[in-house]
């Protein structure tokens, strides 16, 4: 705020003045008369002092006699409660802010726990950013359950491949992930069968001529089961081994456990399987253990050969999925099974959203008792026994 001071002999003298130089924007202040010495003999004379300050309360500038820079101010009273509003604006936004960011930081702890990828860990978290009212809630609860509801939506399940398995399922994968067990337990579970259910006539074939310990391997679980095992090593072998055994019900082959990147392997593979039909279903087996960039590289370097579901092997071996649930987001292939452990065929279980909802780790949210978005009758199938494994086809 400005203040002047303007002399005139009278009080309307300084008035006419104080108008002519600041116009409407002058507010007087005060004013008082000043008596002025004279030599002896003459009468004394007066003057008035007259003190205001500038008040711009017109819009318009450029007016006469007043300087430009006052009018693109407003009253310095008026500035003030306008940046006092604006500070405590800024104060609430940031105070908002650093609450939201607190929650989704909670949740950031937990899926990096969990070992879920960044990039997946950015899609739950941008998802739950563009939620308003969950973030206003301050429910850290409610957010869980939000973001396991995100996870739960990624998981893609083959519940198709768990009714009706094809005649032919081909599984393949990198050596040392369990495919040669996992064709046994797959084995026994349609051809023992249990219950009211029949058990189906099954066959395996081998194409690993590699490995004398796997071959031996799958002929002794062959012998146990009473299903019979046979081991070729050219297209035209195996050709002629599915026309005669096209009256099993369920042909199961076993490949090649080399790994991926011997191209001689790979091209051998690619050679004899390629008398299967179109309605062979291709199963990329993959150990839960394995990390996320290897398993990328092995889905990738096998995606020739039709690949259309997975199994994930060994989870006995670690507690922590999110490396492999970022993998199946990544990639939406579908899991067919998951296998836990060495028990024929107790540790085959069918794939399922409960079974890995439950194996997260570190939520507080009581993950049982979730009914959201068909989440929580997924939650309860399939939690382990003989039970939930035999007689697949009649899933519902």
């Amino acid at each position: 705020m400005e203040y002047f001071t303007v002399k005139a002999p009278t009080y309307e003298a300084a008035v006419r003045k104080i108008r002519e130089q600041y116009g409407n924007y002058a507010k007087i202040h005060s004013k008082k008369v000043i008596r002025k010495k004279r030599f002896p003999g003459f009468s004394h004379r007066t003057e008035v002092e007259v003190t205001g300050y500038l008040s711009v309360t017109d819009t318009q500038s450029g007016s006469a006699g007043v300087d430009p820079a006052f009018t693109k101010n407003t009253d310095m009273g008026e500035v003030l409660s306008e940046l006092e509003k604006v500070r405590n604006q800024l104060a609430m936004n940031e105070e908002k802010h650093a609450k939201k960011q607190s929650l989704i930081e909670k949740i950031v702890k937990i899926l990096q726990y969990n070992d879920f990828t960044p990039g997946f860990i950015d899609n739950v978290c941008n998802k739950i950013s563009e939620d308003e009212n969950l973030l206003s809630s301050n429910d850290v609860l409610l957010l869980e359950s939000k973001a396991l509801g995100y996870i739960a939506d990624s998981i893609v399940i083959d519940t198709a491949g768990q009714r009706h398995l094809p005649q032919i399922l081909v599984l393949m994968g990198p050596t040392g992930v369990g495919k040669t067990t996992t064709v046994a337990k797959i084995a026994a579970v349609h051809g023992l069968g249990s219950g009211m259910k029949r058990n189906k006539k099954v066959s395996i074939v081998t194409i690993d001529n590699y490995r004398i310990g796997a071959k031996n391997q799958i002929e002794t679980f062959g012998d146990i089961m009473s299903i019979p095992v046979t081991s070729v090593s050219s297209p035209l072998a195996l050709d002629t081994f599915l026309h005669d055994h096209a009256d099993s019900d369920l042909i199961l082959i076993d490949t090649i456990g080399k790994s991926p990147k011997d191209q001689d392997i790979y091209d051998e593979m690619q050679r004899i399987l390629s008398v299967c039909g179109s309605s062979t279903k291709f199963c990329l087996t993959l150990s839960a253990s394995m990390k996320f960039a290897d398993m990328i590289k092995t889905i990738d370097r096998f995606l020739s050969f039709r690949i259309s579901t997975l199994i994930l092997t060994k989870l006995d071996e670690t507690e922590i999925l999110g490396n492999a649930l970022s993998v199946i987001a990544e990639k939406k292939l579908p899991v067919l099974y998951v296998t836990t452990g060495q028990k024929v065929p107790q540790d085959l279980i069918p794939a399922s959203i409960g079974f890995f909802m439950r194996a997260l780790k570190g939520f507080n949210v009581d993950v049982e008792n979730l009914t959201f978005g068909g989440f929580g009758e997924e939650i309860h199938e399939n939690t382990s026994g003989e039970s939930s494994i035999f007689g697949l086809d009649d899933r519902e």
